[in-house]
């Protein structure tokens, strides 16, 4: 991904966790939390690959790009999945 995409994603990603909490007075369901939970974690994910990127770090680079990879594919799923097969490359040294 080019920062441009990088810098898009993580806009339009801001705009759905805005309108998850735009109304304070109403409580989030379930999977309404799930969803904050995930995205939050998406973006913070995608600032690391970013960061890593203009520090030139590349494997913090690909951690984070597995990170990213890791929540989309396996976060809607279940968000502590994500945890147990991250602990578990990274205890294979990835």
């Amino acid at each position: 991904m080019t920062d441009e995409e990088l810098d898009n994603l993580i806009k339009d990603m801001s705009g759905q966790l805005k309108q998850l909490t735009d109304d304070p007075e109403r409580k989030l369901t379930k999977q309404e939390r799930k969803d904050k939970y995930l995205l939050a974690a998406k973006i913070a994910a995608v600032e690391k690959i970013k960061a890593a990127r203009e520090k030139g770090n590349l494997n913090q680079e690909i951690r984070a790009s597995m990170d990213y990879n890791l929540l989309v594919e396996y976060g809607h799923r279940n968000p502590l999945l994500f945890n147990y097969i991250r602990s578990q490359t990274r205890w294979f040294g990835f």
